[in-house]
């Protein structure tokens, strides 16, 4: 058991949301633990917790809680606000950092940096990233519980795998210098590498939006293909996505590193002109490199 007592847990975006709701153990009402979850984050609890209670009121729930423990999101700035009131308050915080990548702007705002009492990470890349980065806060590498489950499920599937390639969409909130969001420029330049990794364009191609985003968002910058083989699927189970997919392709997402454990080939679709830092993992094949 690695959650303090009446530890308030706190999530708004999926990443930090499907690490924390994976150390919840099942006999988590005997610790007393509290729920403050928002957005993507509280339909991944209620998947697993179905019918648990999710505190209404943020102020009055961390008022009654000893530790705080906390994703690290950018899509609000619940993650954020909740430290910094934790912090005010004199409680011991813990923030979660679920990737590889801007690691000092999650703990900002309005350009004052919050850092908690103790950061937990999940591999030794990010352990490492962490340690070099923030040099007075503990940093502590815990198991990747939810990367384990999933690739188990992964591993032992009954479901064939079968030639085709799964797209893992995710907002780059960035034009790379050029009049288009940077994830439809990702997309552009992976349909244009497909011959040269050896696919031809007729090969089943499926569009996984991010958690935060929606079909539509993805199904009109598509149509400009006409392809009948592309198809945007939100709501199959990853697992299942996962378990289908020969390839799996997407620009700096932790699905990525999911993938690497699944034992799938894995991409990654950032242009050569894409100016976000890739992931440090070894066995992604980068296409700007081909």
């Amino acid at each position: 058991m690695i959650l303090n007592e009446n530890c308030l847990l706190v999530a708004h975006d999926a990443g930090g949301a499907n690490q924390i709701i994976s150390w919840i153990p099942d006999d988590h009402e005997s610790k007393n633990l509290r729920f403050y979850f928002l957005g993507p984050a509280k339909k991944i609890f209620q998947e697993r917790f179905p019918g648990q209670k999710i505190e209404p009121n943020f102020g009055q729930a961390i008022r009654e809680c000893s530790s705080l423990l906390c994703g690290t999101g950018w899509q609000t700035d619940t993650e954020i606000s909740a430290i910094i009131e934790g912090l005010r308050i004199g409680l011991p915080v813990t923030a979660v950092l679920d990737h590889w990548s801007n690691y000092s702007s999650r703990f900002i705002k309005n350009n004052i940096l919050h850092l908690p009492n103790e950061i937990w990470v999940t591999d030794e890349y990010a352990y490492a990233l962490a340690k070099k980065e923030f040099l007075n806060v503990n940093i502590s590498l815990k198991k990747d519980v939810y990367a384990m489950n999933f690739v188990s499920k992964i591993l032992s599937s009954s479901i064939p795998s079968i030639d085709q390639v799964l797209y893992i969409c995710e907002p780059m909130r960035d034009q790379w210098g050029k009049n288009c969001e940077g994830e439809f420029q990702a997309i552009d330049f992976f349909i244009k590498k497909l011959v040269l990794i050896g696919l031809n364009e007729s090969i089943p191609i499926k569009f996984r939006p991010h958690p935060s985003e929606e079909d539509v968002k993805y199904k009109k910058f598509l149509e400009k293909y006409n392809m009948k083989n592309f198809e945007i699927d939100s709501t199959s189970s990853l697992e299942n996505l996962f378990s289908q997919s020969k390839w799996i392709v997407g620009c700096t997402s932790y699905a990525l590193y999911l993938a690497i454990l699944s034992k799938k080939i894995v991409y990654s679709s950032l242009p050569s002109w894409a100016e976000a830092k890739p992931l440090p993992h070894k066995e992604i094949i980068y296409l700007r490199d081909i």
